[in-house]
């Protein structure tokens, strides 16, 4: 039986690196391909989610609220927001959690246990009182009602600046990535390639990050939220 000299050997490995090394991105590029499609479905499921809570109160989407009762923490939902929600939920908590985001969520029963606040995988924008963004300084506008302009943000993914404490995890070309700690650059800096939004009818597509504008995370997650204003 003919056996494999050592320079064979070495030739059959040098092949099978090659291979590997044009086959893993594709690989990987693909998985994230389906990680996004999932996350579009979320956010249309979370819309319907809204949609039947706003038909329930007056055409009034449920009020935005952080761990402390203010408005500006779109991740961070406080009890009552969580309580609105939870009748047309059904236990299906998961959709509020984005397939790219691996911290625990909502779904996966994380709180802040001194605030009681609820963390869910998306920024929802919906319900947040317009005078109150007036008086923190904020420059957009979040839909309250389902008779509001329709290109109103409702949801977004969190795509976040990390601070000196938090890494976050962003889209990347080929799978997903970690944002430097210690840093406030554009995610794009870190390899985001962008997100998905949620507008208030209901359509639900990916936004690049070179399109989107940081905005203020909330007074107790001093980070930067990134989403594409409507045009």
């Amino acid at each position: 039986m003919k056996r494999f000299t050592l320079l064979e050997l070495l030739v059959v490995i040098a092949i099978i690196s090659i291979l590997a090394t044009l086959l893993v991105p594709a690989i990987s590029s693909a998985r994230e391909k389906s990680v996004r499609a999932v996350c579009l479905s979320n956010l249309k499921q979370c819309g319907y989610i809204n949609v039947e809570y706003a038909k329930d109160h007056n055409n009034k989407l449920n009020p935005s609220s952080g761990p402390h009762g203010d408005v500006e923490n779109l991740a961070w939902l406080g009890p009552q927001t969580i309580s609105g929600f939870t009748p047309y939920v059904k236990d299906n908590w998961s959709v509020f959690d984005c397939p790219n985001y691996s911290s625990s969520t909502l779904a996966t029963g994380r709180k802040f246990e001194y605030a009681g606040a609820n963390i869910i995988g998306y920024g929802y924008h919906g319900g947040i009182i317009v005078s109150k963004l007036k008086e923190i300084g904020e420059a957009w506008v979040a839909p309250e009602r389902l008779t509001d302009e329709s290109n109103l943000i409702l949801m977004s993914e969190r795509i976040e600046t990390p601070d000196n404490w938090k890494g976050r995890f962003l889209h990347g070309k080929n799978g997903q990535i970690r944002g430097v700690k210690g840093h406030t650059l554009n995610p794009q800096d870190f390899g985001s390639e962008g997100g998905n939004q949620l507008t208030l009818q209901l359509s639900a597509k990916w936004i690049p990050q070179k399109q989107m504008t940081g905005q203020s995370g909330g007074e107790y997650s001093a980070v930067l939220l990134w989403w594409k204003q409507p045009d």
